[in-house]
């Protein structure tokens, strides 16, 4: 995989928690082929100034770190640069590129790199140096089966633990709901998150 040389050495527990975090509908490619991509990318541009890093994710897959890298589609490309996005808060000066990425995956596929990438922030934002030794997160999603169609998203963190208490990994957390939002979503697909924060990982 093209990502394997900036993967941060938990790359692959980052991959199950992002994982575990999607419900059993969420598409092939985006559990399979983003979400390894995005768990070796998690901390790539942490160096980056703050408010650059979510338009450096966007751009990666085109004329950033990824663009010349070989074995990605284009539809790879794109969910894996609105994932990175999304991961470092999704908010963009200039959103063409953006827009353009989201029409060429589509609808549902877009909505689910924006869910996907606000996986990873909260991710991110507990372990930020991509090192999982303790166990301070946990995430546990399930489909409703009623006709809401929403996404049951359980997140269960260490209690008084710094790394979970932050304000940041809270707002992060606070905004896995937001992901379902009208406004967030183009075109009209969405899936609501219904989310439930547990502070108790026992």
């Amino acid at each position: 995989m093209a990502t394997v040389p900036f993967a941060p050495r938990s790359a692959k527990l980052v991959g199950h928690l992002l994982n575990y975090g999607l419900p059993r509908s969420a598409p092939y490619i985006i559990r399979f082929e983003t979400a390894p991509a995005l768990s070796n990318m998690l901390i790539y541009h942490s160096n980056v100034p703050k408010e650059s890093r979510a338009s450096c994710g966007l751009h990666s897959t085109t004329t950033g770190i990824l663009a010349s890298a070989h074995g990605l589609t284009h539809e790879t490309r794109a969910l894996l640069a609105l994932s990175l996005c999304e991961r470092w808060g999704g908010e963009v000066s200039d959103s063409n590129l953006k827009t353009r990425l989201q029409d060429l995956v589509g609808p549902e596929l877009a909505y689910w790199a924006r869910y996907l990438g606000a996986i990873a922030r909260v991710v991110g934002n507990v372990y930020p140096t991509g090192i999982i030794g303790e166990e301070k997160l946990r995430f546990f999603a399930t489909d409703e089966m009623a006709n809401t169609g929403a996404i049951i998203l359980k997140v269960a963190i260490r209690e008084d633990d710094p790394a979970t208490c932050a304000i940041m990994v809270m707002d992060s957390i606070k905004g896995l709901a937001k992901v379902g939002k009208k406004k967030k979503n183009r075109d009209g697909f969405r899936r609501k998150v219904t989310l439930n924060l547990v502070r108790d990982l026992e």
